[in-house]
């Protein structure tokens, strides 16, 4: 608002005015390529596209803030930790874990799957009274965290390479401060 010329009771067309006003007055074509202009141009295209969204959020009943992780003012959305996040950090975060490789996938639903097949095995085990059922449970739950522990540990994979990079620096951190030997991923 500073930015732009405008009080806090601007509405969109106060908006539209000092955009199209400030737009003219700082284009890089009217200054020859000039830099100084040409940062300001791009300071004032941000000042009026956030303006925009947040009259918009507004408007709807939308939450408008600050993203705790890019700093950035939009339209904000409490994260799973109850930090407001905006819409692209929050996908962000998702998107570094996601989708996994396909058969990654598979022995996550085969753990599941096999964990299910133990409960079924322990219910059984236990309205019955048959210790085969019971044998069964054990060797399904054994079956599945196995499956479990291999399949986390195939995920570091998963992450690109600077993520591998910063785990490794973590771990040795982490490692230097216990004193015990640091494994690579």
């Amino acid at each position: 608002m500073r930015l732009m010329g405008l009080g806090p009771a601007a509405g969109r067309e106060d908006v539209r005015r000092a955009y199209r006003r400030l737009a003219l007055r700082y284009h890089p074509d009217r200054h020859g390529g000039n830099e100084s202009s040409r940062r300001r141009f791009i300071e004032v295209v941000n000042a009026y596209r956030t303006l925009m969204k947040a009259l918009r959020a507004v408007e709807d009943g939308r939450a408008l803030g600050t993203c705790d992780q890019c700093g950035q003012f939009t339209e904000v959305r409490r994260s799973i930790d109850g930090r407001p996040r905006c819409r692209r950090c929050l996908l962000w975060h998702r998107s570094r874990f996601l989708p996994l490789p396909g058969l990654e996938t598979v022995r996550c639903l085969g753990a599941t799957a096999t964990l299910a097949a133990a409960g079924g095995l322990l219910v059984a085990a236990w309205t019955t009274g048959r210790p085969e059922a019971a044998a069964g449970a054990c060797a399904a739950g054994a079956t599945s965290l196995v499956l479990l522990a291999w399949t986390s540990l195939r995920v570091g994979y998963c992450l690109s390479r600077g993520e591998q990079a910063r785990l490794n620096r973590r771990k040795q951190a982490n490692a230097g401060r216990r004193g015990a030997p640091v494994s690579a991923i």
